[in-house]
């Protein structure tokens, strides 16, 4: 009986540590998504957004949208709103990656990490009319 109590408290002694590297590993995993992630959002919120397709010379502003229909406007405008909420969930959590691989001992830093990588996750799906 002695036996088995002491193998399993150091069978748990050392699964503890594993436990936690896999945790990292899992953690930081997630962070080089949003590492891929985050700045392909900012292109696709900036895309979406108003360009000029006027002369760079003149200084003149020339919508490249300007020909589009009410309809094609109204799409537009409603994915620029998901861009832009993803980029904000997203920009939350490169945030909290970067401050987590700062000090990955800090417990704070890896539940705001968790959190923010709940957020980011969660704008994947989200649409303007669910608001």
């Amino acid at each position: 009986m002695k036996r088995t109590v002491s193998l399993t408290i150091v069978a748990a002694a050392l699964a503890a540590p594993i436990a936690a590297d896999a945790k990292d590993a899992a953690l930081a995993a997630e962070c080089e998504r949003v590492y891929q992630v985050y700045p392909r959002l900012m292109l696709a919120a900036m895309i979406e957004g108003d360009a000029n397709c006027g002369d760079p010379g003149s200084g003149e502003f020339v919508s490249c949208y300007e020909g589009e229909t009410p309809a094609e406007k109204t799409a537009r405008d409603r994915r620029r709103a998901i861009r832009e909420h993803q980029e904000a969930g997203y920009k939350a959590a490169d945030q909290a990656c970067r401050a987590w691989e700062a000090d990955k001992n800090d417990a704070a830093h890896g539940a705001a990490l968790r959190s923010a990588l709940a957020d980011a996750r969660a704008t994947d799906s989200w649409r303007p009319e669910a608001r």
